[in-house]
């Protein structure tokens, strides 16, 4: 083993120790450092080195270290999770495309059996992309599997954005108990309130729709009122016609 490689091990060390405390800033600087003496050969290193920037929110530069991850172990689900986080995080001009990407690797880390807190965070990256990617129905499935594995107040904004989701799709009932969820589990009276407006535009939007269907359907009822009139007075005068040509034309007068 030589100096640098002794040196990189050191460094990785500590970039561990980091990351197991949390301390995502120390645990960037000893993994580059690492990186800058000796290349990894462990795809925990890259995993760790790409989850530390994701949390960090440097989600362009953890692209790179985490795919590194991947091809050095691509049955660990946990490293396509983050990518899938770095990707649905990234500020890119085709973000379509990006929420392609994120919900393809959010879908193999599920796939790969990821539990627990990952399997949680994985359905709500992959259901905000499918957000992104207007795949809306998507979206609402995985808001839904991600509150199910929820025994807490975690995840107020996904029910928030559940209910975002419906509204989008005119399902205003389940959005109203999805904001009615939301408004639940927020401690903050201004959120509380959010959710009573959110709740009193869906209700606003339901009458008007009741509304507008009762219209339709007495415009329907005399339109065909109308027409079965016309079809009647059409049929008179067309058997008046055929009676008047029966008539010999003696008989006429």
């Amino acid at each position: 083993m030589n100096t640098n490689e002794t040196k990189a091990n050191y460094e990785k060390k500590l970039a561990r120790e980091a990351f197991e405390q949390q301390k995502w800033e120390l645990a960037v600087k000893h993994y580059e450092a690492a990186m800058a003496l000796y290349p990894f050969a462990d795809a925990t290193d890259y995993q760790q080195l790409g989850a530390s920037l994701c949390h960090l929110k440097r989600h362009h530069q953890a692209v790179k270290p985490l795919t590194e991850a991947i091809l050095l172990d691509n049955t660990n689900g946990i490293s396509y999770y983050f990518r899938g986080n770095a990707h649905n995080k990234r500020n890119v001009n085709d973000a379509i495309g990006i929420a392609y990407e994120a919900i393809a690797d959010c879908t193999c880390a599920i796939n790969l059996g990821i539990t627990g807190s990952y399997l949680r965070e994985a359905y709500i990256e992959r259901s905000s992309a499918f957000s992104t990617a207007k795949c809306f129905e998507a979206a609402v499935s995985d808001a839904q599997l991600a509150i199910k594995t929820d025994t807490g107040h975690l995840l107020t904004h996904i029910r928030w954005n559940l209910g975002t989701y419906l509204e989008t799709l005119g399902r205003y009932n389940a959005a109203i108990a999805a904001y009615q969820d939301a408004k639940h589990h927020y401690k903050s009276e201004g959120d509380r309130s959010d959710c009573d407006q959110k709740i009193t535009k869906m209700q606003a939007d339901i009458e008007a729709l009741t509304k507008k269907k009762e219209q339709i359907q007495n415009e329907f009822q005399k339109v065909t009122i109308q027409h079965q009139n016309e079809l009647a007075a059409a049929e008179r005068g067309l058997l008046k016609h055929n009676l008047f040509l029966l008539i010999s034309p003696n008989e006429k007068c």
